[in-house]
C-alpha cells in the first residue's frame, strides 16, 4: 500500500475508537468525486442490511460526512474505487480496530451514485459477537464530549466556494438589561441567570453571501445558536437544563427576518471537574480558576447525571453526553464539533 494508506487507517482508527450509535447494523463506505482531482470517502453506519437490496446503505443513522478522508488522484473513478477498496480490504485484514469493524453485519464500498460491493459479511457467530459488543457499551464508563462550532467544516465550505450564513454583526453590545451593563451582554451564556424579560437580540447576515444555514449557526460572539429543529428534538428526548430564547436573524440586503434559530442557554452549571486530578491555578483575590484544557479531568459520576452542562469553575466549555452526541450524529445536524474528553 502507498503512504496514503497510513493516513487512511489513522482516520478510520479515530472513527472506530468511539462507539457508534447502537442502531448501526452495517457499514458502507461512500465514495464521491470533488473538484480538482480530489476524491473523498466517508463512513456510513446503516440501520439495516439486506444483501438483496442495496438501498440498505441509504438507511443512514451515522455518517462522517463532515469529516471525510480525501486523496488527490488524477485518474478514473474505477481506479479510485479500486484504491479505496484495497485500503478497506487491507484494514479488514490487519487494521488496528478491524475487529470493531467486523462487529457489524456487513462492510461495503461504492460510489454514491453507483453500485456497492460487500467486502465483508459476518456469519452467525459474527452477528452474535456484534450483539454482545453492543450490549457491553452499557457497562463501559460513560463518555462525554466538548461541544463547539465546527470550524473545520466551515473552512471546507469556504474552500468549496459555497455560501453559508455567517453572522459577523449583532446588536449584542448595545443591549443593556438587568444584571448586564452595556457591552457586557455577550457574556450571558456563561452566567446562570433566568431572564424574565428577554431582550430583542438581532443577528445580521447578507443573503448575497449566504445560500443556506448550518444547524449550529456561526456567529461572531460564539453563542450556542441552534436551529429550531435541533431544539425540538432535544426537548422531545428530554434533554433538560436548557432555556431557549429567540434570535432575530435579519438579512441586511432585504430586511427579511429569519426566525428559525434560538439561543441555547445552558443552565446546568455543575461541579464537573475532579479537582484532585485536574491541574489548575486559583486566584483567591478574584475567586478565579484557570485550567489547562489537556489537564482537565472530569468527575464522571457527577457528570453522568446530565446530558449537557458547563463546569461552574470554568464556564467557557460546553460538554454533552454520549446520548446527545449520538442524536446529533444520527440526525446529521451540521455545524457541531464534538471532541471526546
Amino acid at each position: 500500500m502507498d503512504s496514503r494508506y497510513n493516513s487512511f487507517q489513522n482516520w478510520l482508527n479515530t472513527i472506530l475508537s468511539v462507539d457508534l450509535p447502537e442502531k448501526v447494523e452495517a457499514i458502507n463506505f461512500n465514495l464521491y468525486e470533488d473538484v480538482g482531482n480530489v476524491w473523498s470517502i466517508e463512513l456510513v453506519g446503516a440501520g439495516s442490511f439486506d444483501e438483496e437490496d442495496e438501498d440498505w446503505a441509504c438507511d443512514e443513522v451515522f455518517t462522517t460526512r463532515d469529516d471525510p478522508f480525501t486523496i488527490r488522484y488524477k485518474g478514473s473513478w474505477e481506479e479510485v474505487e479500486e484504491i479505496f477498496t484495497g485500503y478497506i480490504r487491507q484494514y479488514l485484514e490487519n487494521g488496528k480496530l478491524a475487529e470493531r469493524l467486523k462487529w457489524y453485519k456487513a462492510v461495503a464500498v461504492g460510489f454514491v451514485d453507483g453500485n456497492i460491493t460487500v467486502l465483508y459479511k459476518s456469519d452467525e457467530i459474527g452477528v452474535l459477537r456484534t450483539s454482545q459488543q453492543l450490549q457491553s457499551q452499557h457497562t463501559r464508563p460513560k463518555k462525554f464530549y466538548k461541544l463547539s462550532f465546527d470550524a473545520k467544516l466551515y473552512e471546507r465550505i469556504i474552500r468549496k466556494k459555497e455560501n453559508v450564513i455567517t453572522v459577523y454583526e449583532t446588536n449584542i453590545d448595545e443591549i443593556e438589561c438587568e444584571g448586564f451593563r452595556k457591552t457586557r451582554f455577550h457574556t450571558c451564556p456563561l452566567v446562570d441567570v433566568d431572564f424574565i424579560e428577554w431582550p430583542e437580540v438581532i443577528f445580521y447576515f447578507d443573503s448575497n453571501k449566504a445560500d443556506y444555514g448550518l444547524d449550529y449557526l456561526y456567529n461572531v460572539d460564539d453563542w450556542p445558536v441552534i436551529h429550531k429543529r435541533v431544539m425540538n428534538r432535544l426537548v422531545e428526548i428530554g434533554v433538560s437544563g436548557i432555556k431557549y430564547y429567540p434570535i432575530k436573524l435579519i438579512d441586511k440586503e432585504t430586511g427579511t427576518i429569519n426566525d428559525d434559530y434560538v439561543f441555547m442557554h445552558i443552565r446546568n452549571f455543575i461541579e464537573a471537574y475532579d479537582m484532585e486530578k485536574s491541574k489548575y491555578t486559583y486566584y483567591e483575590k478574584f475567586d478565579l480558576y484557570t485550567f489547562l484544557p489537556h489537564e482537565i479531568v472530569l468527575d464522571r459520576e457527577e457528570c453522568s447525571k446530565y446530558d449537557i452542562f458547563r463546569c461552574n469553575k470554568f464556564e467557557s466549555i460546553i460538554y454533552i453526553s454520549q446520548r446527545v452526541r449520538d442524536e446529533i450524529v444520527s440526525n446529521d445536524w451540521t455545524g457541531f464539533a464534538m471532541n471526546e474528553v
